[in-house]
């Protein structure tokens, strides 16, 4: 899916130039607010114009009660993730997406263990390393929504099995992230409805195994090295909308 600059610019807007320090937070743009504790629960600042570095220190790691972050499509250049995110012990959807973030994704991502949707897409300085991906599989057992797409895994290096793992899993996005080697013939088995494996450096034939993603609606393998026939188990994915081999 490619996205069109000028219609994300156009609705941009700096939503932190309204907040009053004097007022109640829950009253500003983009917070939301637990009505009978007050805590903030919801942070959306999505395309707010944001630009600079993400400290560490900040404020925002202090909000323990947030269960929603929002910071896709503004401009932390040259920034790199900060650790603390393991501090939003109730943080449920988190994305950075388009961002202009870069370096490592800290382990400590994957702490927050009520993680149902993480969204790193687009942020093509990105990298996630073998370490780094393990302990996302191992630790954020409820996730269901995963898009790393255009991040850098290749020292993640082979397709990384272990999502299968993650028996939530609906939606993945792993397309462009220098991943290699070949799909594997076992461990396709999955609620997935979603998977797109596109523009990446997988080789060898598809296996048949893939027979077993009843539910899915979209499979992506386009731009990679694979070849020999589509298996013939394809044709009993009734759900299956889009397959995409070129």
């Amino acid at each position: 899916m490619s996205i069109d600059g000028s219609a994300i610019s156009s609705y941009c807007y700096p939503k932190t130039n309204s907040w009053n320090e004097s007022t109640n937070c829950c009253s500003w743009e983009g917070v939301t607010c637990d009505k009978a504790t007050g805590q903030v629960i919801s942070l959306d600042l999505r395309c707010s114009m944001l630009v600079g570095f993400l400290s560490p220190n900040t404020t925002l790691f202090r909000l323990r009660g947030l269960k929603r972050l929002d910071l896709s499509l503004n401009n932390f250049s040259a920034s790199s993730i900060p650790p603390g995110f393991n501090q939003l012990v109730s943080l449920t959807h988190l994305n950075l997406s388009g961002s202009s973030l870069n370096g490592s994704v800290p382990s400590d991502i994957s702490l927050p263990s009520k993680l149902i949707s993480l969204d790193l897409s687009r942020n093509y300085l990105l990298k996630f390393d073998s370490h780094g991906f393990d302990m996302l599989t191992r630790n954020l057992s409820k996730l269901e929504n995963l898009l790393l797409g255009s991040v850098d895994m290749s020292d993640v290096g082979d397709f990384p099995s272990e999502i299968f793992q993650l028996g939530y899993l609906d939606y993945v996005d792993l397309s462009g992230n220098f991943l290699t080697g070949f799909l594997p013939k076992s461990n396709w088995s999955s609620p997935l409805k979603f998977f797109d494996l596109s523009s990446n450096w997988f080789r060898g034939s598809i296996p048949s195994s893939l027979g077993n993603l009843t539910k899915i609606t979209y499979l992506g393998f386009s731009y990679n090295k694979l070849e020999g026939q589509i298996p013939d188990v394809f044709g009993n994915l009734n759900k299956l909308t889009t397959l995409d081999f070129s």
